[in-house]
């Protein structure tokens, strides 16, 4: 099964397509172009979009999504200082479920890259680094089922 988005422009990071089409089998794109489209599963159809690559997030630190709203109206340093011993106390499962949230938001805003600075591993928590890679495998596979309907 295939997948065919038209839009009104198709920017592909080197190049703008006018009226172009993106064509996607099993999650994957095959082609880019203009003018008659190939025959596709689902055609999606909008010509006063935009279509275009997926965003990079360069800089993140995941596990901070576990404690937002903490010192709204603190300074940096005052931030920091009250936030490393909560850090301190952290846990994979923590780790896991910050993770979701900050791959969700991203995924939800076109980001489909990004790389997190995740530098506290407390004394006697392990699998941290872990829980990281487990929930990114774990988006990819529940994107790929997804895609396998495309």
């Amino acid at each position: 099964m295939s997948f065919l988005l038209k839009a009104g422009l198709v920017y592909t990071g080197t190049g703008e397509i006018q009226n172009g089409w993106v064509h996607v089998r099993h999650g994957m794109i095959i082609e880019v172009g203009s003018g008659p489209a190939p025959s596709a599963g689902e055609v999606v159809d909008e010509p006063n979009c935009v279509a275009m690559p997926g965003l990079v997030n360069a800089h993140d630190h995941m596990y901070q999504w576990a404690t937002r709203g903490y010192v709204p109206d603190g300074t940096l340093f005052e931030w920091l200082r009250a936030l490393y011993p909560v850090w301190a106390r952290i846990d994979a499962e923590i780790v896991r479920v910050a993770a979701r949230a900050a791959m969700a938001k991203l995924l939800l805003s076109g980001c489909t890259l990004s790389t997190d600075h995740h530098y506290v591993f407390p004394r006697g928590k392990p699998g941290i680094f872990e829980a990281l890679v487990e929930t990114s495998r774990e988006l990819v596979r529940i994107l790929r089922e997804e895609a396998k309907v495309l």
